[in-house]
């Protein structure tokens, strides 16, 4: 059973790179250690109690293309569903999109916590995370271009 090291997550954060700092630059004036714990907490419970109780499903049976579209593992479906309703496809993307604005390496964090306990999930929401967030900060025929294909993706998955 998966568990989230937040006590070693969270000296790196604070002891090592003294996030808290980050609180002084526009953007991040509400950010704190305590936003940090209380996030850093709620993503581990999320990977406790929904990610890794599905991990196995996802390694031995994974997702699948069908003619109605892609068929993920067990459980995904459901995961995602609470994945979508607790915010967390808007953690580190601007607020003027209705994201939450918190500095990266909280992000980061967040979603090692993620990885640790089930890797394909993760991967299914990078997807959507990183076409969001390069539809939204370049303008470049290259980016466009990558967006529209990671769109396409995510857009065909059906969770």
């Amino acid at each position: 059973m998966y568990r989230a090291p937040i006590r070693e997550l969270r000296f790196v954060l604070d002891e090592l790179l003294q996030s808290a700092a980050l609180a002084q630059y526009r953007g991040f004036s509400d950010y704190s250690s305590d936003v940090a714990e209380a996030i850093l907490g709620e993503a581990a419970r999320f990977a406790e109690t929904i990610l890794d109780p599905i991990n196995r499903s996802g390694d031995e049976q994974g997702a699948r293309w069908t003619p109605e579209g892609v068929v993920t593992a067990p459980g995904f479906r459901a995961a995602y569903r609470q994945f979508a309703e607790g915010g967390w496809s808007q953690l580190g993307t601007d607020p003027a999109y209705g994201g939450q604005a918190v500095p990266q390496v909280l992000v980061t964090a967040v979603q090692e916590i993620w990885a640790s306990a089930n890797l394909a999930f993760k991967s299914s929401i990078s997807f959507r995370y990183l076409s969001i967030k390069a539809s939204v900060s370049t303008t470049s025929f290259f980016c466009a271009f990558s967006c529209t294909f990671l769109i396409r993706c995510a857009l065909a998955w059906k969770g």
